[in-house]
């Protein structure tokens, strides 16, 4: 019985370290947070991010979204978008985040907070 009971907790241990090891990585993390006032152009507050289209835009506005138990609820600012071919606002921009083996059928999961 007790060679039993060091077997089930050896095993036990090496199926902790390995869900240990295999915990998830975060790959992007993003609150907005480029300070207290507002921006027609989030580029002009920030180097994170890449035009990639448009000219402008989008906004950067100091006020976070909020949203309750959602635990990045009301951390830094947002991102305003406005009708596209408008002329103003019409930016297209895009931020990298860490590269992952994708090799191995891995899941990425993705969570965020937009207003309509």
């Amino acid at each position: 019985m007790k060679k039993l009971l060091t077997i089930l907790v050896f095993v036990f241990a090496v199926f902790l370290s390995y869900q240990m090891s295999s915990a998830q990585t975060l790959l992007l993390n993003e609150n907005f947070d480029y300070g207290a006032s507002d921006n027609a152009d989030i580029l002009n507050v920030t180097t994170n991010w890449t035009r990639h289209g448009g000219s402008q835009g989008p906004a950067y506005k100091s006020s976070g979204l909020v949203y309750s138990d959602y635990p990045s609820s009301n951390i830094g600012g947002s991102c305003e978008f406005t009708q596209g071919s408008s002329g103003t606002n019409d930016g297209d921009i895009n931020r990298t985040f860490t590269a992952f083996d994708t090799s191995s059928n891995k899941n990425v999961y993705v969570s965020f907070l937009f207003n309509l």
